[in-house]
């Protein structure tokens, strides 16, 4: 079985912000994954 996190609770435990700001990178299309952004 494989764990799954939240990315926004994940980065931002990790301090690169937020999780609000975080969401609204992803939003934007700030934040990718392999080349695709994560929305």
């Amino acid at each position: 079985m494989s764990k799954t996190a939240r990315l926004d609770k994940l980065l931002g435990s990790l301090g690169y912000g937020s999780r609000a700001q975080i969401a609204q990178l992803a939003r934007l299309g700030a934040i990718t994954l392999d080349g695709q952004d994560l929305t």
